[in-house]
């Protein structure tokens, strides 16, 4: 989990979202996993993708505000494209 934080924080999101897929193929139940995926998804540009991940988090631990921030930026960007283009 460490090595893809690093690489995400990095701006390496491809190896960050393999190392990250290394950890769910492990325990896909850990919440965090999923947030940190959804973060390389969303700086990929991959809204739709990010999405889900944030949303898998949330079923995971609705407790955590993190998914629910950046859940809301993905919709906030997407209702602001849509009404000016």
């Amino acid at each position: 989990m460490n090595e893809g934080i690093n690489e995400y924080l990095e701006g390496n999101f491809e190896q960050a979202m393999h190392n990250f897929d290394e950890v769910m193929k492990a325990d896909s139940s850990f919440w965090p996993v999923h947030y940190y995926r959804g973060l390389c998804h969303k700086n990929s540009r991959k809204l739709k993708l990010a999405a889900q991940d944030f949303n898998k988090a949330i079923s995971l631990n609705s407790n955590a505000p993190e998914p629910y921030l950046e859940l809301g930026e993905i919709y906030h960007f997407r209702n602001k494209f849509l009404v000016f283009h």
